[in-house]
């Protein structure tokens, strides 16, 4: 069992039941590793999105001032 996130389901109804479980919960802490560096390449894109907005915002102002 190298990887249970590529496991057939027959394969998985063949372990037995504390196996599964196991597997189960290594494959949610695996999830919830991969969703924290997600969020925070969320906030650094926002971050980044908001200064050019607020760039073009500023450009705009000059342009209509």
């Amino acid at each position: 069992m190298g990887n249970g996130l590529i496991m057939t389901l027959d394969e998985f109804e063949a372990l037995p039941q504390k196996q599964q479980l196991s597997c189960l919960y290594q494959n949610q802490v695996k999830t919830m590793d991969y969703i924290k560096g997600y969020k925070l390449y969320y906030k650094i894109t926002t971050i980044i999105g908001s200064f050019l907005v607020a760039g073009m915002g500023i450009l705009f102002s000059f342009h209509l001032g």
